[in-house]
């Protein structure tokens, strides 16, 4: 190493590793060999955006002769028209002033985690858990704790056959002085577990007696298949922290949203930090400092509210059918000693299972890019994400997980049963190759 290599920071080179996108560069050089690499490691769904949205885009960009700033809040019309969208579309009454547009979800994050925890503050939420949130807590300094799940449960906090008392005890023995807040995704991303009513009312009661913040991302609502809530024109959400925290409590819910998963614009970055108006001059403190959110991402969704409600029916369709196809595909690898749920997740697009034979995830992940398409004479492979990677993963233990791979079903059913074919020839050619 140079001279200037050793002075990097310890906060740098400790960062958590991401193992959603850890084997990125590695899938860019195979495809560059002319490897076709069908990619199920990240939630982008190839699903169409709205044509509304790629005319708003166009509008946009065609009514100026520069890109301007805005202000920090986010612009004020697309937050009007997110509040009507929550009100007219899902039923959630969410006022524009409660609403902040932020660079996705991510940001929407980092922004709630900064405001209400203190260095050595604790957060914990449900593991397995979006490996963000570890990063985004390690960056300011927050310890970090876990509710454990099980495959078995289908990831749910309330276990199979658990009374709701023992579910209590359970998760507020992991309730410390230094404990700030509770975070978690529903549909969840990595498990698709979508939490009922009464799993939201136990956080909300453990946060109530504890003194404690809600950080409720619910950035895969509209993607609910099962265990979902209807509303106008059949339109089907998850249960939303909103149906049962009382107006007199929502000072403590911070909820994180965003346009990328809803409507396919991931690429976009728009996203939404819903919070109680005492939080709002803190929090835009903090945001100033990017000025302002992308211009053109909310330029393109300030139409969010006119969006006819078949478009998201249509697409929660389209998912359901990939979901049931990837699902028993991956119940019939149980030959090949693969795990997976009992159930098929209720929601979001992922899917988690375990290769048995505690084999290493990252390692077959990291084969079936580098060393599949050879041995299998084939032109072709997958790009999937294993829940353990190097520093980094889905589990804050470094023990769990390293035989468990997440899998994101964002393809067209015919190319999701490709897929499908190549990851079950891939696994059984790995565990001859390893014995």
């Amino acid at each position: 190493m140079s001279e200037i290599e050793h002075r990097i920071s310890k906060r740098a080179l400790n960062f958590p590793d991401n193992p959603i996108r850890g084997l990125e560069i590695l899938a860019f050089e195979v495809r560059n060999k002319g490897i076709k690499v069908i990619p199920l490691n990240i939630g982008a769904p190839d699903t169409p955006s709205p044509r509304e949205v790629m005319v708003s885009v166009s509008a946009y960009l065609s009514e100026r002769d520069h890109v301007e700033y805005g202000p920090s809040t986010g612009n004020i019309k697309l937050r009007e028209a997110r509040s009507r969208f929550y009100k007219d579309k899902l039923g959630l009454e969410i006022e524009p002033e409660n609403i902040l547009v932020t660079a996705g979800a991510s940001e929407a994050m980092e922004l709630a985690v900064y405001s209400v925890t203190n260095p050595d503050d604790e957060v914990i939420t449900p593991e397995p858990f979006f490996p963000n949130y570890l990063s985004t807590c390690y960056k300011y300094d927050t310890k970090f704790g876990v509710i454990q799940t099980r495959i078995e449960d289908g990831f749910h906090i309330i276990r199979e056959g658990e009374t709701l008392q023992a579910a209590y005890a359970r998760i507020e023995s992991l309730v410390s002085t230094k404990t700030k807040a509770i975070i978690w995704s529903s549909p969840s991303n990595p498990t698709g577990a979508v939490y009922s009513n009464e799993e939201l009312e136990l956080l909300f009661k453990v946060a109530k007696d504890h003194n404690l913040f809600l950080i409720a991302d619910e950035v895969y609502r509209l993607l609910t298949f099962d265990g979902g809530v209807s509303y106008k024109e059949g339109l089907v959400r998850a249960p939303s922290i909103y149906d049962v925290v009382p107006q007199s409590d929502r000072s403590r819910v911070l909820c994180l949203d965003s346009s990328s998963k809803e409507i396919s614009f991931c690429g976009g970055r728009t996203g939404y930090l819903i919070l109680d108006q005492f939080l709002v001059p803190y929090v835009l403190k903090n945001a100033s400092v990017r000025a302002c959110p992308n211009m053109l991402g909310q330029g393109a969704v300030e139409g969010i509210d006119q969006i006819d409600p078949k478009y998201f029916l249509k697409n929660q369709q389209e998912l359901k059918l990939r979901r049931d196809l990837t699902y028993k595909h991956l119940s019939d690898m149980k030959d090949i000693g693969v795990t997976v749920s009992p159930k098929p997740p209720e929601g979001a697009f992922y899917i988690p299972f375990d290769l048995g034979d505690e084999i290493s995830a990252e390692n077959f992940c990291r084969w079936m890019l580098t060393d599949f398409p050879r041995k299998s004479g084939s032109n072709k492979t997958v790009f999937l994400t294993p829940m353990r990677s190097g520093k980094g993963g889905f589990y804050l233990d470094e023990t769990k997980g390293k035989s468990q791979v997440r899998i994101a079903y964002v393809r067209e059913s015919s190319e999701l049963v490709e897929a499908m074919d190549i990851v079950r020839s891939a696994i059984i050619a790995y565990k001859n190759e390893d014995q």
